[in-house]
């Protein structure tokens, strides 16, 4: 895991990954996917000054798979685009992108009938956008773009891990509309949320990221310091999920945004997720 400064956050992390509960599901590593090889690739040229755009083309290009399933989500509706593209983007959105894709390819093959890749996907899509928008113009609207996209991961990993616990998981969320990470809890003992953090920090995805990733559904239990780039992303995922499926107000805690310095946004950001759920109804 990458190490920042603020030590404490760090170790509290590393705690809460290796929790008994977390482990049940995430000791078996070798039954869960790898870093796709068009990340790191993308990544090493992203770290080069000298890389054209051209030899992102072709790291992209070189796997046929990726290649047609990132053209078809940026050309779809849901993705937001106006006019169709077949060229590239911006490295760390590919990179995000890449990730997605990867593990939507993973999900197709999770033994777990009721999990839709589609539904998935498309609200994964919607909350890394709103997050990226509420972000602005800071420098961290990529990787608030990339924990968004992200935040539902941990979803495979119980999938692959325990199929039949996580179904009967699913199963109950879809008869009595309770929230599926309150019924992970109870059932499984964790949350998509701690085993998709455990899966990005093995694969050595940045510290903020992985962070978001395990507190998005708690955000309050998270350290002292700057803790805006995860309440971006708590903010996208909750109101997505109060807005566009009609989940209840308290996902959204207030008290942790209030500490963040981001409450005074809160009704602005209110509007900007109606108004896009409105543009994909």
């Amino acid at each position: 895991m990458n190490q920042p400064g603020n030590a404490p956050r760090v170790e509290y992390l590393r705690a809460l990954l290796t929790d008994a509960a977390v482990t049940r599901y995430t000791a078996n590593v070798s039954n869960l996917p790898t870093l796709p090889g068009t990340y790191t690739a993308l990544s090493r040229a992203a770290s080069d000054p000298n890389t054209s755009v051209a030899t992102i083309a072709e790291i992209v290009e070189s796997d046929p798979v990726v290649s047609v399933r990132l053209l078809q989500l940026v050309n779809s509706a849901f993705f937001g685009l106006t006019q169709r593209t077949s060229s590239i983007m911006g490295t760390n959105l590919l990179k995000s992108l890449v990730l997605s894709t990867h593990m939507c390819n993973a999900m197709e093959r999770a033994p777990t009938r009721s999990f839709s890749v589609s539904r998935y996907q498309t609200y994964a899509i919607r909350v890394a956008r709103l997050a990226r928008r509420l972000a602005g113009a800071r420098e961290s609207a990529d990787d608030a773009f990339t924990a968004g996209i992200m935040l539902g991961v941990g979803q495979l990993v119980l999938a692959l891990q325990a199929p039949e616990l996580f179904e009967r998981v699913l199963q109950r969320v879809a008869s009595t509309g309770e929230l599926q990470y309150e019924v992970e809890r109870e059932l499984m003992g964790t949350t998509h949320a701690e085993t998709g953090a455990f899966l990005l920090s093995s694969w050595g995805i940045p510290f903020p990221i992985v962070e978001c990733v395990a507190l998005h559904l708690k955000p309050g239990q998270v350290g002292e310091g700057d803790c805006e780039l995860l309440g971006f992303v708590h903010a996208a995922d909750a109101l997505t999920g109060i807005v566009a499926c009609r989940e209840p107000e308290s996902r959204l805690d207030l008290a942790f945004l209030q500490r963040a310095g981001l409450i005074e946004q809160l009704p602005r950001w209110r509007r900007m997720a109606e108004a896009a759920s409105e543009l994909n109804a």
